[in-house]
């Protein structure tokens, strides 16, 4: 009997035989596949090979002699080898440290994430706040303008106004020119369709969505570079 080892790109089978003498000839007759291992070879696909050898001979014990058996697994061991203890440990070692630098880099990400959204949460509450109290303090100069209108229609006398000036106010608020000149450009595209300036809201907001995905993958690709 011998282990016939047949190899391809991708796989090692091998294959128990053993040798009949028919008509004065020898013809060799398989007597168990052992089955196949992916190449290359992996710790485990070789645990998983022998494993799956050792039930084969098992099944075959009352036909095949342990003498026989020694020496098919000698051979399959110089070809495809088990896996020792010292392996398997180094194995789980090397494991352990790539899980230990994946997780690590998914909580830098995360992490770094969250306080990005963090602040641009706390961005977005204390801008909110100033709009809230600047809408507030702009209803209450127009209640009083209204009020002043009113007063001088009926003859009676009111405080004098001033000119105003828009832009002096909006930057007082904060403004800078380009929020101006964007103000500007809203302010015609709302005139012209009301339905175009809901849509670039849309837009604008799964651009800020598709370049926080973009950042993140390219931090992950940081990442696993290592």
């Amino acid at each position: 009997m011998f282990v016939r080892f047949r190899q391809t790109n991708s796989t090692v089978q091998a294959s128990l035989l053993a040798g009949r003498r028919i008509d004065g000839g020898v013809r060799h007759e398989q007597i168990v596949s052992f089955g196949s291992i992916k190449l290359p070879m992996t710790i485990d696909g070789r645990e998983t090979f022998w494993r799956k050898l050792h039930e084969s001979l098992a099944r075959l014990g009352n036909r095949i002699a342990e003498v026989e058996q020694a020496k098919s697994m000698a051979s399959i061991h110089a070809r495809i080898p088990m896996v020792t203890p010292d392996e398997r440990r180094e194995h789980e070692i090397a494991l352990a440290e790539r899980e230990q630098h994946v997780w690590n880099g998914m909580h830098e990400l995360l992490a770094e994430r969250a306080a990005g959204m963090d602040g641009v949460a706390s961005f977005a509450t204390e801008s909110a706040t100033a709009d809230r109290q600047g809408a507030a303090d702009a209803s209450t100069r127009a209640v009083d303008a209204a009020d002043r209108r009113d007063r001088l229609r009926r003859g009676e006398d009111a405080p004098r106004g001033s000119e105003i000036d828009f832009e002096k106010i909006v930057r007082q608020a904060g403004w800078t020119s380009a929020d101006i000149r964007h103000a500007v450009v809203l302010n015609e595209l709302h005139k012209l369709s009301p339905e175009a300036v809901r849509s670039l809201s849309d837009i604008s907001i799964k651009a800020g969505e598709h370049a926080h995905r973009a950042a993140a993958r390219r931090m992950l690709r940081k990442l696993q570079r290592g």
